[in-house]
């Protein structure tokens, strides 16, 4: 998966994984977050997890910042990790709520994100659709009518 900052395209993050969970007996994981600043040219880890099986990230356009010139807020969903939250503009992730873990519909399908323009966060996933008020720190279940995969 992939994100570009919607008011600065030089802004980008992206998933990192190889198709396998990571043993940390191995060392360092590679899968997680990467993160550009120069329209994808370049890329530096920004977040490791042991989900190897991709996931789903997003910026919040509500979180635009005029004096960096940057979307500040960004989410990440890893199908086992659980939801992550930035508040740099992708620089630095926090876990946030392992909702989203519980919703991955497979180890491929992470739990779906998008973001209103007014900064309300949605979940879906396989018991329905996740509302968030607060940036990912709560949700309450609006839709419980089976899985949402698209």
């Amino acid at each position: 998966g992939f994100a570009v900052d919607p008011r600065n395209a030089n802004r980008v993050l992206g998933i990192g994984g190889n198709s396998m969970d990571w043993n940390t007996q191995w060392g360092a994981s590679p899968h997680g977050i990467y993160f550009s600043t120069d329209k994808a040219r370049s890329w530096k880890q920004v977040l490791a997890v042991r989900d190897g099986f991709g996931g789903r990230v997003i910026f919040d356009p509500s979180s635009f910042d005029a004096a960096r010139g940057y979307c500040s807020r960004a989410y990440y969903s890893a199908p086992l990790s659980g939801l992550f939250r930035s508040e740099d503009g992708g620089e630095s992730w926090q876990p946030m709520s392992r909702v989203a873990a519980q919703q991955h519909n497979d180890k491929y399908n992470a739990a779906l994100l998008v973001v209103s323009k007014s900064g309300l966060l949605f979940l879906a996933g396989k018991e329905g659709v996740f509302r968030s008020r607060d940036h990912g720190q709560s949700f309450e279940h609006i839709y419980k009518d089976g899985a949402v995969w698209g």
